[in-house]
C-alpha cells in the first residue's frame, strides 16, 4: 500500500502547474521620449519613457518620468509602469 501512496503524490506533482504557468505574459512596448520635445524646453524632466500594455481591449498608456524628484508615472508612484521602466533601464544598463 505506501507503494499506491508514493504513485498518487508522483501524479500530483506532474499535473500541477506553476504559478508561471497560469498567469498569461503581459505583452508590453517601452519607448524612450525626448524630455525637452514633450514637456518643453525649460523641463527638468531628465528622461521620459511611454510604456504600451499590449493586447488588451482598452489599451493602457503610461508616461513615466524621471527628474530631480525621481521615477513617476501619470498615475503616480505606486503604478507598475514605473517598476517595468526602471527594470528595462537595469537591464539596458547591464548589457552594454
Amino acid at each position: 500500500m505506501p507503494y499506491l501512496n508514493h504513485f498518487a503524490v508522483m501524479i500530483r506533482g506532474i499535473v500541477r502547474e506553476s504559478a508561471s504557468r497560469r498567469e498569461p505574459a503581459e505583452l508590453l512596448r517601452i519607448r524612450q521620449l525626448d524630455p525637452r520635445s514633450r514637456c518643453g524646453e525649460s523641463t527638468t524632466v531628465m528622461q521620459l519613457f511611454r510604456v504600451d500594455y499590449l493586447p488588451e481591449d482598452a489599451p493602457r498608456v503610461h508616461m513615466v518620468f524621471h527628474d530631480k524628484h525621481g521615477w513617476y508615472c501619470e498615475h503616480g508612484r505606486e503604478c507598475p509602469a514605473v517598476a517595468v521602466v526602471r527594470k528595462h533601464q537595469r537591464v539596458d544598463v547591464s548589457e552594454r
